[in-house]
């Protein structure tokens, strides 16, 4: 009985000797239950393996999503409306006295030259022609020698004038007065004529005036 006894024994260590820890088979004998090109990375569960490196695709490739901010500029057109620009007056407007008529206004626009004058001798002025800025203005003839200018008489004259631009500067420009002038003392009180005898001549002054051309006329009183 001893004898059987330690025979038995033997054999029961001899079997458990030829298994395996665990009860499932492993190594070559354990067949997958996924196809090619599919790897099992865990039982029974496949996944893609186009390169069969028992690593599963969705494991070695990282998508990288690349978010593409688009800015769009906006352009703003503005309308430019342009404001026509006022003429800044930098030069007053002044001229000077000549010998025998006294300024005592002038003024420029980009279409006239005016004077304001007053006469200063004790006779009679009889205006052939004004000039000023290359412009002239020209007289009518007086059918009496006392029809002309007394003294202390003024007169306003405006010369077509469109040499200048608007906001230009003169300074100093000559103006010029062609005249005859008789004197009272040689008037005839009746006839208002003077002595055909003796002969008067066709005068000149000059004078000078300054200013800033305007665009629109001013009313000199």
């Amino acid at each position: 009985m001893v004898i059987f006894t330690l025979l038995l024994f033997a054999v029961v260590l001899t079997i458990n000797g030829c298994k395996s820890d665990g009860d499932t088979p492993t190594g070559s004998a354990v067949e997958s239950v996924c196809n090619a090109p599919y790897f099992e990375y865990k039982a029974g569960d496949c996944c893609l393996d186009k390169d069969a490196n028992s690593v599963c695709d969705s494991d070695e490739d990282v998508v990288e999503e690349t978010t593409t901010e688009t800015t769009t500029e906006e352009t703003t057109t503005e309308t430019v409306t342009e404001t026509p620009e006022e003429v800044e007056i930098t030069v007053s407007d002044a001229c000077s006295d000549t010998t025998y008529f006294e300024c005592v206004a002038s003024y420029v626009t980009k279409d006239e030259v005016f004077l304001k004058l007053k006469t200063r001798r004790d006779g009679f002025t009889h205006l052939k022609e004004i000039s000023a800025l290359g412009c002239e203005k020209k007289f009518a003839d007086k059918e009496k020698s006392s029809q002309g200018y007394s003294v202390h008489s003024e007169l306003v004259v405006s010369i077509p004038c469109q040499n200048n631009s608007p906001g230009e500067e003169v300074t100093d420009a000559d103006y010029v007065l062609n005249y005859i002038f008789y004197p009272t003392s040689g008037i005839d009180s009746d006839t208002g004529e003077w002595d055909p005898a003796v002969q008067r001549f066709l005068q000149s002054s000059t004078g000078s005036l300054s200013a800033t051309v305007r665009n629109e006329p001013k009313k000199i009183l």
